[in-house]
């Protein structure tokens, strides 16, 4: 690859000697204002010669991709010879061939001519007082410098001007001159390129306003890394009793606050001090042996008398007197402190066996207390418990009840996406898309020259998507690997086929378009079919490369190393409605556990408001693109585009953690396809945009012309498009697994 493309990168210029032949190839002609409806020059009766007398046009594949069509009709030219007058050829006027001149100038066509790999354009006439008049004589003028062409511009000569007339003999002549330019042969291209039109101070602000939307961003981000990182310090959150604003304010106005504070205290004292007995009493030889239970050991925390943190509930019972009791069971939940919280998801709750075996032990344990055979510090620890149910009862508190918002869903945020081929294999793509629009817009910053050859452009693009192939094999196996799909190889061999196949669709589609309206870009079948064929296989097995270099660096297997454990049944997700934190535990209803869900924090729009900020970064640039393309004029500055680019990757990524957040702050925990198609929806608007630059900025018409605009800029636009997907994904993936997997527990 690198071999290859230094080869490219130092193609040597065409050098010529002194009276050596130089030949004007005619290309194409056409409208100005409508680059689709361009045809042969050969539609227009101009001057023909006899093929055995014509040379060889240098016509190739890349020259029927971007709509060449190189013909040899008699200009030839001597280097550094300068022709005053010189005869081409004799046409004839018939009813026919006025009418195609008539035609052509009443609709402002124009012609080109390709001289040493660069383009010239000449207008086929004009009209004088609504009589159209037709140009017969050329003047080109040459620069050279040293032995190499540097520039060529064409002037219509006004005063050859001839009126259309059936019968009439009108005689083709063009005349030539050879000056010196200083011009260097890299920079030949310059002379191309509309700077007026592109050299605008909107770059500028463009830039500028990317920068500091990428800067607010990423204070944003900052922000909820730091609640993140607060939560994962304090890992006490399971349960949360906190007094309520109402309760309180009666409270102070209706009894005396040191009442409740003493009576607080008493009862933590009294609770910690029957807790501290009861570990003592149970931690024996065997349950020392336990490091469950050495990890989890009973501890009710005391703050502040407005709140207290407990981080683990157990419920113990004993089995035969305080003499010979061995074990307790615990049942270990953070998030059912109540039974009437059934929305919660918890291992207590999904296990029937462990739920009848805490019945089973609780009906021991009150007939112990009964009996008097239970132990009597089982007994202060039961008494303690309900004392605290009616103070919290008597005082008319509010629990916050488990881990609610991004922790509830700890268990499920690792669960596979749906069609998760489907979405790896975009991300995938996704990436090779946006390192490889990176690659073409530096290579042709840093080495300008490329202009100077004909179709070096499109040549590049090719090689920019084929030998960047194993990134795509690479991503997509890592991605299907992170959720557990083992497939590695089909994942890495599916990828060329989705970018191969829709371009090769619609370049049939447009190619028979262009044969039924008889359009220069027409492409044999065959041949898009034999391209089609090399590209695909190619692109598979470098595919395929990729994807074992991530098999052999343990990605595909990626799933084993979380530590974050998937519950066997997925959790309930309610799609209109946001779960308040839970009310207090004796409010049996359920009126009150759920709020309608603000239309800003569902998935569609946060989606959509992602897809706009990435847009925003790279619309204007867009459109000096489509300019270029749509237009006939040549974009040059390409230090704006990697800079778009760049913003676009911060822009996308930095949204998308925020977007991601407010979904898994809404107990949501399907993730992944928002995270693809958040970003990617910038693709939308750019789309939506392209359609107004068709109607207003162009004079585009007609149903070939519209399909064949709508179906290209639909490429472009899918590029960008998962560009942006595939980028806010990856990022995405990396804040999801560092968030939980270093998520601490108590």
């Amino acid at each position: 690859m690198v071999l290859f493309f230094s080869c490219l990168l130092l193609a040597s210029s065409t050098s010529y000697l002194d009276n050596e032949i130089i030949i004007a190839y005619a290309n194409k002609v056409g409208p100005v204002d409508n680059p689709l409806r361009i045809y042969k020059f050969s539609k227009l009766p101009f001057c023909t010669i006899p093929s055995e007398n014509r040379i060889q046009s240098p016509n190739s594949i890349i020259d029927k991709f971007i709509g060449n069509n190189l013909e040899d009709i008699g200009i030839h030219f001597r280097f550094k010879k300068n022709e005053t007058t010189f005869s081409v050829c004799n046409v004839s006027l018939d009813s026919q061939k006025v009418s195609r001149f008539e035609t052509a100038i009443k609709n402002n066509y124009h012609y080109q001519f390709i001289i040493d790999d660069l383009p010239v354009w000449g207008y086929v006439g004009s009209t004088d007082s609504g009589i159209p008049l037709l140009y017969t004589k050329l003047n080109f003028f040459i620069g050279f410098n040293k032995n190499n062409i540097v520039a060529v511009r064409l002037k219509n000569d006004r005063n050859s001007a001839v009126s259309l007339n059936e019968g009439s003999l009108i005689t083709f002549k063009y005349s030539v001159t050879f000056f010196e330019s200083d011009i260097v042969f890299e920079k030949r291209s310059e002379n191309l390129f509309n700077k007026n039109f592109f050299r605008s101070s909107i770059h500028l602000y463009t830039l500028m306003n990317s920068a500091l939307l990428v800067v607010l961003l990423a204070v944003l981000v900052a922000l909820i890394i730091n609640k993140i990182n607060n939560v994962n310090e304090n890992p006490s959150h399971s349960l949360i009793f906190t007094q309520d604003s109402n309760t309180s304010n009666s409270n102070s106005n209706n009894s005396n606050p040191n009442i409740l504070t003493s009576q607080k205290s008493k009862l933590n004292s009294s609770l910690l001090g029957n807790s501290m007995k009861k570990g003592n009493r149970m931690v024996d030889g065997s349950v020392q042996n336990d490091e469950h239970l050495k990890n989890n050991s009973f501890s009710l925390l005391t703050e502040k008398e407005s709140e207290i943190n407990v981080d683990q509930i157990y419920s113990f019972s004993s089995r035969g007197n305080s003499h010979n009791s061995k074990n307790s069971i615990i049942n270990h939940d953070n998030s059912s402190f109540s039974d009437n919280y059934d929305d919660q998801e918890s291992d207590f709750k999904g296990d029937d066996q462990t739920k009848k075996r805490y019945n089973n032990e609780t009906n021991k344990k009150k007939n112990y207390s009964e009996n008097g055979s239970g132990n009597r510090e089982e007994n202060d620890l039961e008494h303690s418990d309900n004392e605290f149910t009616r103070f919290l009862k008597k005082s008319s508190r509010r629990v916050y009840v488990g881990n609610y918002g991004w922790l509830a869903v700890r268990k499920d945020v690792f669960r596979q996406p749906k069609n998760l081929s489907m979405i790896s294999v975009l991300a995938g793509l996704g990436i090779q898309a946006l390192i490889s629009l990176l690659f073409y817009s530096i290579v042709n910053f840093v080495c300008p020259s490329f202009y100077t050859f004909r179709g070096k452009l499109i040549s590049l693009a090719f090689i920019s998507i084929l030998f960047l192939a194993p990134i795509s094999g690479f991503m997509v196996s890592s991605f299907g690997g992170f959720f557990g799909c083992k497939k590695w190889l089909r994942l890495s061999l599916s990828a060329p086929i989705v970018v191969f196949l829709p371009a090769f669709v619609i370049a049939v589609l447009n190619s028979t378009l262009s044969k039924v309206y008889s359009t220069i870009h027409s492409i044999n079948f065959f041949l898009l079919f034999f391209i089609f064929m090399i590209l695909s296989s190619l692109s598979m097995l470098l595919s395929a490369l990729g994807g074992f270099l991530s098999y052999k660096l343990g990605l595909t297997n990626f799933s084993n190393k979380l530590r974050n454990e998937i519950s066997l049944v997925p959790r309930k997700i309610e799609e209109d409605y946001i779960i308040k934190p839970q009310q207090h535990r004796y409010n049996t209803s359920n009126n009150n556990k759920y709020r309608r869900r603000p239309f800003c924090l569902k998935t569609t729009f946060l989606c959509l408001i992602v897809g706009l900020l990435c847009c925003c970064t790279v619309l204007i640039e867009f459109f000096y693109i489509l300019t270029a393309i749509w237009q006939f004029k040549y974009f040059y500055l390409w230090i704006y585009i990697v800079t778009s680019i760049t913003c676009m990757c911060f822009v996308s990524g930095l949204s998308t953690i925020i977007i991601i957040y407010i979904i898994l702050q809404n107990e949501d925990y399907r993730w992944q396809w928002p995270a693809f198609l958040g970003p990617a929806s910038c693709g939308l608007y750019l789309y939506i945009y392209s359609i107004y630059f068709l109607l207003v900025k162009t004079s585009i018409r007609g149903i070939f012309e519209v399909i064949y605009f709508m179906t290209n800029n639909l490429l472009l636009v899918s590029v960008i498009s998962i560009a942006c997907g595939g980028t806010g994904y990856l990022v995405s993936t990396i804040f999801v697994y560092k968030i939980y997997s270093n998520l601490k527990y108590d």
